[in-house]
């Protein structure tokens, strides 16, 4: 008699549990009310995230520097001395070849890329920085590209 007694119970305390009004009812309730505003607020950060981890990916990209490879359409013949007074400017973007660092500017409208030795473009960074002219000789060097010449600077002087 005992067996079915306490199998009795047990289905009545199944059938009150999960009736209205009973502490176990009302947890499920606020589960079930407290897990909707969640999921929600769970998938807007989600989708915060995965929008700002691909606006920094975008954002690490470099931009396309501009390339200048006919600066001086009008160059010396390769091995020819140079030797003139004007201004330097850092070159922008990339050149035709990994040397070339700086930008000559003497009176006339076109600008000759130079190349020069470390001593050299100390000289030249800091007469770029402080827009100075400078007395430079050097001779014309050809890139690896075609079309592409510099001048290798041998000397940097400060006109008086």
């Amino acid at each position: 008699m005992a067996a079915p007694f306490s199998s009795a119970v047990r289905k009545v305390g199944k059938f009150y549990a999960n009736s209205p009004g009973t502490v176990k009812s009302l947890l499920q309730k606020n589960k079930q009310r407290d897990a909707a505003p969640l999921n929600t607020m769970s998938s807007f950060r989600y989708s915060c995230f995965v929008f700002a981890t691909a606006f920094v990916l975008a954002s690490c990209g470099e931009p396309e520097k501009p390339r200048a490879a006919a600066i001086n359409a009008n160059a010396a013949p390769v091995g020819s001395s140079f030797d003139q007074v004007g201004k330097v400017s850092l070159y922008p973007g990339e050149s035709c070849t990994s040397q070339i660092m700086f930008l000559f500017h003497s009176g006339r409208s076109t600008s000759i890329p130079l190349a020069a030795p470390m001593r050299e473009s100390k000289i030249l960074t800091d007469a770029a920085k402080h827009q100075r002219r400078v007395h430079i000789s050097g001779k014309w060097r050809r890139g690896k590209e075609a079309g592409c010449s510099y001048v290798d600077v041998t000397s940097v002087d400060s006109p008086r």
